[in-house]
């Protein structure tokens, strides 16, 4: 989710200096969390959310074993499994059960108190802030809770994942594996941003006035948010990049994505990110919390740059990187050349991935040859190949949004990704 939610706090106190992420050690095992306590008061907010989430596990339980068998399958295909291997340093919460916090009037549960059945696991896989987006998610959530049908008796069981840094990692006054943890989730960032299927919502809307908060900085002045708007733009559909400014009542998926699509510029290669951030903080357009913080980012999105292309048959099982849709300009398109560039030179592609920008925009012949001639270099790499793809005529290229139909396909891939 965005990186706008900045935690509330006194007005004596100051925001909190986390240890400086260091990889772990190759062989060390995975982190498990503790199991958090259940909350003390079963008429708080959270308990009474806690009340009706145990209700709905005993239900998804009872789910026969080839419905569970079909859902494996579409989650393998659109790169579920990284989503696991991330799910040892990094808690998802249950979409049902932060909306229905939410809705109880409470506040989001910090990584420590927040029950295991909130938690979306690995065996599960079959305040103000929190309210402004709590709508959003029970649109969304109705794609489940509304759409069983004989075809598909199961589907009320879906639910989506939310991973919202103050829920899903330790927080403050952590313990040695909680460090770990942190360190852990920290270096896996880049993989929810860059995943394909995974939607992004940024949250740019205006804090609420009536609290204090450790940063009040809007959204556009943060380091940690120009990273997730960066981060997004390198792989992801042009239906899976929301912004809740852009929110008005939606009431399904459908109807969040047309509202809140938030168009994407092209991918920046790791050293024209760098370069941009770096000037960004020196003229005080981008500040972060902690400093040392932007080496951290350059180093995150560097890897999550060069991952989607080395792995990208993991995240989508035809290896497509999916650029329409997107109305680019011609300087979008030499930053875009650049970066496909920057590909060639830097990642080992045992399998080209197969790029598809028919709808980026409009351009010039000669504009669209360099970009052809960079993507066909490619093929000096060794090892398998992949055909490039050839620009397509999905869509109208003069035509400012997504084709309904292309609109519809995407959606569904979205809607695959979402359900656990």
């Amino acid at each position: 989710m965005g990186c706008g939610c900045s935690r509330a706090a006194p007005p004596h106190e100051s925001a909190p200096d986390p240890a400086p992420p260091r990889p772990p050690p190759a062989d060390s095992a995975p982190i498990r969390p503790p199991r958090p306590r259940a909350p003390s008061d079963p008429d708080s907010p959270l308990g009474r959310a806690l009340l009706l989430q145990r209700s709905r596990l005993q239900a998804a339980l009872a789910v026969d074993a080839e419905a569970q068998a079909r859902v494996s399958h579409v989650w393998a295909e659109y790169g579920g499994r990284r989503v696991e291997e991330a799910l040892d340093c990094v808690s998802l919460v249950d979409g049902r059960f932060y909306a229905d916090v939410a809705e109880f009037g409470g506040a989001p549960p910090r990584w420590e108190e927040l029950p295991r059945e909130g938690m979306i696991t690995a065996e599960t896989l079959l305040g103000e802030q929190m309210r402004r987006v709590a709508p959003l998610l029970r649109a969304v959530l109705a794609e489940y809770e509304e759409g069983a049908s004989a075809a598909n008796p199961h589907a009320r069981h879906g639910t989506i994942g939310v991973m919202q840094d103050f829920c899903s990692l330790p927080q403050d006054n952590r313990t040695h594996d909680g460090v770990l943890r942190f360190q852990r989730g920290l270096l896996s960032m880049n993989m929810w941003y860059t995943h394909p299927w995974i939607p992004v919502l940024k949250l740019t809307t205006p804090l609420p006035s009536a609290r204090r908060y450790t940063n009040r900085l809007p959204y556009e002045r943060r380091g940690w948010c120009f990273f997730e708007a960066q981060a997004s733009g390198i792989a992801k559909g042009s239906t899976a990049l929301w912004d809740i400014a852009h929110f008005r009542g939606a009431k399904d998926l459908m109807q969040v994505i047309r509202q809140c699509q938030s168009g994407r510029k092209p991918p920046m290669s790791p050293d024209v990110f760098r370069a941009a951030m770096e000037s960004a903080i020196a003229d005080g357009r981008l500040k972060f919390t902690v400093m040392r913080d932007a080496y951290t980012v350059v180093e995150l999105y560097r890897i999550g740059f060069v991952t989607i292309f080395e792995r990208a048959y993991e995240f989508q099982a035809k290896g497509s990187i999916n650029y329409n849709g997107l109305d680019w300009t011609s300087d979008d398109l030499l930053v875009f050349q650049e970066a496909m560039a920057y590909v060639g030179r830097h990642c080992k592609l045992q399998r080209i991935p197969d790029i598809c920008w028919a709808g980026a925009g409009t351009f010039s012949e000669v504009s669209e040859a360099r970009v052809y001639r960079v993507l066909a270099s490619w093929n000096a790499h060794p090892g398998p190949k992949h055909a490039l793809s050839e620009k397509r005529d999905g869509r109208d290229s003069s035509s400012s949004s997504v084709s309904t139909t292309g609109e519809r396909a995407e959606a569904q891939a979205i809607r695959r990704q979402l359900t656990i």
